[in-house]
């Protein structure tokens, strides 16, 4: 839930900062914010491990591979991986559809860009509840279900209005709520079955995830034209792949199902 109030915070930040010193006061931000940053990881973040031996690099790719073998971590890795790439091509799209297409402000693309982390946010507060209630993978499930469903309101939307604001910023904001459901419990599965290894599989499903989200936006920027129809695709598709995949590997992603290979 923390991690969503950046989203909503940063681009309010980076609009008053356009506005009154120009774009350029952006990067003075991060640079100040980046200091910040560093003096709290050296004063207020004391190393806690305990010195060890260097362990070899071919040590580590096996780890790496030992998780990677694994169904369940696979099928948990999809679900992060995919419902990722739509968030990407939400940042990687929307400033372009926002503001040139749709006409708004840069505050007004900050003030919308909030609304639709706000999403995010809410699932994330409510998923704690929900996999108290209802276990973690029907809490995935759930959360899957309003990525698809966030991602094929905004085609229906863009179809029947696709000049209108919240037919991007309101499904979004579904989607948004939907990852928050999903994200943290798929990451709390695919770790599950390595405790010992969490670290090789934390750098496994960073990597992909970060990979697959990148390309994604990458695309979606490229394909960019005239209208909001890349980035629409971008988010639906994703969506609707993170909730079929969540329903073809219910067995792997079973405790005590998943088999390695």
């Amino acid at each position: 839930m923390i991690m969503g109030l950046a989203p909503i915070v940063a681009p309010l930040i980076g609009s008053l900062l356009q506005a009154g010193f120009g774009w350029r006061a952006c990067f003075v931000f991060i640079f100040l914010a980046g200091i910040v940053a560093a003096a709290a990881v050296r004063w207020l973040l004391p190393e806690t491990l305990r010195p060890r031996p260097p362990a070899p690099a071919s040590g580590m790719w096996a780890s790496i591979l030992v998780v990677a073998r694994h169904r369940g971590v696979r099928a948990h890795l999809a679900i992060v991986a995919a419902g990722y790439a739509g968030l990407f091509a939400f940042i990687s799209g929307s400033p372009f559809v926002l503001q040139i297409t749709h006409g708004l402000t840069p505050f007004g693309f900050g003030l919308s860009f909030a609304a639709a982390s706000l999403g995010y946010v809410i699932g994330t507060w409510l998923a704690a509840t929900f996999v108290t209630r209802l276990g973690l993978d029907r809490t995935i499930g759930w959360g899957a279900r309003a990525m698809a469903l966030g991602g094929l309101a905004m085609v229906l939307a863009t179809a029947l209005a696709p000049e209108a604001v919240g037919g991007i910023v309101a499904p979004m904001m579904v989607y948004l709520f939907g990852m928050g459901l999903a994200m943290p419990q798929a990451l709390a599965g695919a770790l599950q079955p390595f405790p010992e290894r969490a670290g090789a599989a934390s750098s496994l499903i960073g990597c992909v995830q970060q990979s697959v989200a990148a390309a994604t936006g990458a695309l979606v920027g490229q394909s960019l034209g005239t209208t909001a129809w890349p980035l629409v695709w971008g988010i639906a598709i994703p969506g609707v792949i993170t909730l079929v995949v969540w329903a073809m590997t219910r067995a792997a992603r079973r405790p005590g199902g998943s088999r390695r290979g």
